[in-house]
């Protein structure tokens, strides 16, 4: 009777020494995948912070990226102010503003109905990111309507030029565009392929030096 008390006894030590065991191993191992999750976390919300600085940081930096998204916008409209609500985000209120003032002049209102379809094509550009100033050469197709006669109305679409100078200011930590400067001549048309022009706006584009007769360019507010 005492060695079967004796070995129910051992049993049951053996059995509780069991029970603490696998308890500690599965604490040790619960620790253990907690502080995995937790450490998975913490690189999750750092990676999460670091791109959202880096998003911070891209938008306060003037790229070709960021102007080409604005000329996208600006140069692709079924006609003149279509595309008025999709250039409003890249654009400061004095900008938008002003724009709106532009196509209200009375040369853009007339040409308004018979100039239409703009598709922007390509752009050359050159940032002086210390003055947060670009100047860009576009390319865009456009499509030329005549007055309809005999019940027919003509089309012409072809490819236009124009050298545009973007302003831009910091707003609410984002570069939005602040002037717009346009002259209806591409760089590449100029007498020395714009590079006098380009080093008068602090820039420079080809080794060219002959210089561009002021009369040559002129700034305008046509659409």
């Amino acid at each position: 009777m005492y060695n079967k008390a004796k070995i129910k006894g051992l049993i049951a030590l053996g059995l509780l020494a069991l029970v603490g065991f696998v308890s500690m191993i599965g604490y040790t191992l619960g620790s253990q995948l907690t502080l995995h999750q937790a450490t998975q976390q913490a690189e999750k919300n750092a990676t999460s912070i670091l791109e959202e600085k880096a998003q911070a940081e891209a938008a306060k930096t003037l790229t070709p990226e960021l102007v080409k998204d604005f000329l996208i916008q600006y140069y692709t409209k079924a006609k003149l102010g279509e595309n008025n609500n999709r250039i409003k985000s890249f654009m400061t209120d004095a900008a938008y503003s002003e724009e709106l003032t532009k196509q209200e002049l009375a040369v853009n209102q007339v040409n308004k109905e018979f100039i239409v379809d703009y598709i922007y094509e390509d752009a050359t550009i050159f940032i002086n990111s210390k003055d947060k100033e670009v100047i860009v050469e576009v390319s865009y197709n456009v499509t030329y309507l005549s007055e309809i006669t005999g019940g027919q109305q003509y089309k012409n679409t072809q490819l236009e030029k124009a050298t545009v100078k973007l302003s831009y200011s910091e707003v609410s930590e984002k570069l939005l565009v602040n002037h717009i400067q346009t002259w209806k001549i591409g760089l590449s048309d100029m007498a020395d392929g714009g590079e006098n022009f380009l080093k008068q706006q602090g820039l420079s584009g080809s080794d060219s030096s002959t210089p561009v007769p002021s009369n040559e360019i002129e700034a305008t507010d046509t659409q």
